[in-house]
């Protein structure tokens, strides 16, 4: 049940030991152990009895497991009888999220985001929170994590890590929803941001403005590349030279950069 929100419906049975069948028109007391909280039993003629306790009333207790007794007495029967069901029902509150955050809010492939939002939930239920992401299409799940008992007044933070690379590239909207064992559920949109591609500055290592003697000359192509995001000159990216013959016909040669982020062609016209 849901603290403040829920009533709870109580239903008994009373039944004669000699088999006579249900038991009417007896005085029939339902409550909550540990409370005043009572009602009287609505008496249905066929030996079961009901009654309701309002959302209000049920507003005054703490959350968590309560149990519920029963008492009751008739005319003709010696003994008042009373039982008791041990953790009849739950007091629940629901979830809430708030605050979503993403820092940055854009960077290079290689940028760490960092994701958090502001978790309330004071019943002593687990609650799993999950990081959705869309970019082109549907929604889709990027992660979660599990938050284990009551939250503190103020709220948990709850804080996932996405480390991109150059798939990622791409402009993004994320959200944040979350279920408790209870059943009960929240999300909320967080916002966007984007995924952009890295800077690379060129220099020129090798054959700038040489001259090659077609009938017999080679010569090295050279460059090297300069990654402005690491301030390094990475190896194994991917370069490609373009060269054209005498029809203006276009020629390409694809290569990687070595260990010190250089590139090389040897030109053989």
């Amino acid at each position: 049940l849901l603290r403040g929100v829920d009533s709870l419906i109580i239903k008994g049975n009373l039944t004669d030991r000699g088999g006579c069948g249900g038991v009417s028109g007896a005085d029939v007391i339902f409550g909550i152990e540990g409370t005043s909280i009572t009602c009287s039993g609505i008496d249905e003629l066929n030996g079961t009895y009901n009654c309701t306790i309002d959302s209000t009333s049920l507003g005054t207790l703490p959350y968590g497991w309560h149990n519920v007794t029963m008492n009751a007495s008739r005319e003709f029967y010696l003994n008042n009888v009373s039982v008791k069901r041990e953790r009849a029902f739950y007091l629940a509150d629901d979830p809430e999220l708030s605050n979503p955050q993403v820092s940055p809010s854009g960077g290079a492939w290689g940028t760490r985001f960092i994701f958090n939002v502001t978790l309330k939930d004071f019943d002593e239920d687990n609650k799993t929170v999950y990081l959705w992401f869309k970019k082109d299409g549907d929604w889709y799940l990027v992660d979660e994590k599990t938050f284990i008992g009551i939250t503190p007044g103020a709220g948990a933070n709850i804080g996932f890590i996405f480390d991109t690379a150059c798939a990622d590239i791409g402009f993004y909207q994320f959200k944040f929803n979350v279920t408790d064992t209870s059943g009960f559920r929240h999300e909320i949109l967080g916002g966007t941001f984007e995924v952009t591609e890295r800077n690379a500055l060129l220099s020129i290592v090798a054959g700038e403005n040489i001259k090659i003697n077609r009938e017999f000359d080679t010569k090295e192509l050279a460059i090297r590349v300069f990654d402005t995001f690491t301030r390094s000159y990475p190896a194994n990216v991917n370069v490609s030279f373009f060269t054209y013959d005498r029809n203006s016909n276009e020629i390409i040669f694809n290569t990687v950069t070595n260990s010190s982020g250089i590139a090389s062609y040897l030109f053989d016209p």
